[in-house]
């Protein structure tokens, strides 16, 4: 793996009128200082911004 990258598996698969929403399960939980790319694209997610 790479510096940053984590590893998971897709838990669930939800079509919702052409859009997937995919579920997925981390190996690890998501650390602003080792993920700082994946923690930011999340907290925008989350926050809608």
């Amino acid at each position: 793996m790479t510096p940053g990258s984590l590893q998971g598996e897709s838990v669930y698969v939800r079509d919702m009128g052409g859009m997937y929403f995919i579920g997925t399960k981390f190996d690890e939980e998501i650390n602003p200082i080792k993920q700082p790319s994946v923690h930011e694209h999340l907290q925008k997610v989350l926050t809608g911004d």
